[in-house]
C-alpha cells in the first residue's frame, strides 16, 4: 500500500504532544502507517543505551478500541550496540 504513496510525518511528539490523545487525532484514519521511536535507557553513570523501534500496519490506526490484526503488519528494533547490524523483526 505505500509504495505508491509519498511518505510524509503526520505526528511528532516534540510538535503535537506527549500523549495517546494527540497522537491518534494525527494518525487515526490516515490508512497505512510506519511508526518509529527512540529509546534511550540510562543504567547508572555513563551507561547509555539506545534502541530504535518502530513498527508498519497496513491497516492503520484506530482509537475506537480493538485490535486491527494483519498478517503483514510487523515490530521491528534495534540497539546503538548492534554495530550496523539490521534492524530484528
Amino acid at each position: 500500500q505505500l509504495q505508491s504513496r509519498a511518505l510524509k510525518p503526520v505526528y511528532d511528539a516534540d510538535v503535537h504532544g506527549w500523549n495517546a490523545q494527540s497522537f491518534h487525532d494525527k494518525v487515526d484514519g490516515c490508512g497505512a502507517s510506519i511508526v518509529l521511536g527512540t529509546v534511550v535507557t540510562l543504567k547508572g553513570g555513563d551507561d547509555v543505551k539506545t534502541y530504535y523501534v518502530g513498527g508498519y500496519n497496513p491497516k492503520g490506526w484506530a482509537s475506537y478500541g480493538g485490535a486491527r490484526p494483519s498478517v503483514a503488519a510487523f515490530l521491528f528494533y534495534s540497539s546503538s550496540s548492534s554495530s550496523g547490524s539490521s534492524l530484528q523483526k
